[in-house]
């Protein structure tokens, strides 16, 4: 049985898409705590 791998636009295309779902996830994150007034120093780090 032979593995099938992606091709590297397909590898590319991925890291380019995940890397702007990280940055939109720690947005968002950044907002929503912004709407509290104290949070946790454990939270924040």
């Amino acid at each position: 049985m032979k593995d099938t791998y992606a091709i590297l636009p397909d590898r590319i295309k991925a890291v380019i898409i995940d890397g702007i779902v990280l940055v939109a996830a720690m947005f968002a994150i950044t907002e929503i705590f912004s709407f509290f007034d104290e949070v946790p120093d454990m939270i924040r780090r």
